[in-house]
């Protein structure tokens, strides 16, 4: 069978293109929620789309950060790497002069103006996923119901030392895996 492709949507532009070509997608949540209203509304979007075009919907994905915590010391730490990484990897990577930016990035500047004003305590369920294995299993659980069929897991940002980071994925799989089999 063919590889799969997924066109990674911040844009109506690039679920235009996922459709007509009968594409999968995959979503960034704070993006879905920036263009769509959240997840749900863009995979009904898409789905919409491919249906019109006389296309059948692919499979509909999206990326999370997630750090498992189990008290607000521990959650605290988390949204603290989570900013870490915004700050250090992710705007630098961001096109933000308008001038040198193409039209169809121009959407980026607004990201970047909110990445560039967002505290540790705005971050919430469209950037991360995050608190006891209990609440990630019900962010998930609502991420599915949204018509999301697979979850990208990013453990490793923000500088975290290895050891905590195979910790981590070692949880996820002990405690929040299970919940989805």
């Amino acid at each position: 069978s063919p590889i799969p492709f997924y066109i990674a949507s911040f844009s109506e532009t690039s679920a235009d293109m996922a459709a007509r070509h009968g594409l999968n997608i995959i979503y960034a949540p704070f993006a879905a929620g920036m263009v769509y209203g959240g997840l749900e509304p863009a995979v009904a979007s898409y789905v919409e789309k491919c249906q019109a075009l006389g296309n059948k919907p692919g499979r509909a994905m999206c990326s999370y950060f997630i750090y498992i915590a189990d008290d607000d010391a521990a959650e605290n730490y988390g949204r603290e790497r989570q900013m870490a990484y915004f700050k250090h990897c992710v705007l630098p990577a961001f096109p933000d002069d308008p001038a040198k930016a193409p039209p169809t990035m121009h959407y980026f500047l607004d990201i970047i103006e909110i990445l560039r004003n967002m505290k540790k305590e705005d971050l919430g369920e469209r950037s991360i996923l995050i608190g006891p294995s209990e609440k990630i299993i019900e962010s998930l659980k609502r991420v599915e119901a949204a018509g999301i069929e697979e979850v990208i897991l990013y453990f490793n940002v923000g500088n975290k030392p290895d050891a905590m980071v195979r910790e981590q994925m070692h949880r996820f799989s002990e405690e929040i895996a299970p919940a989805f089999r």
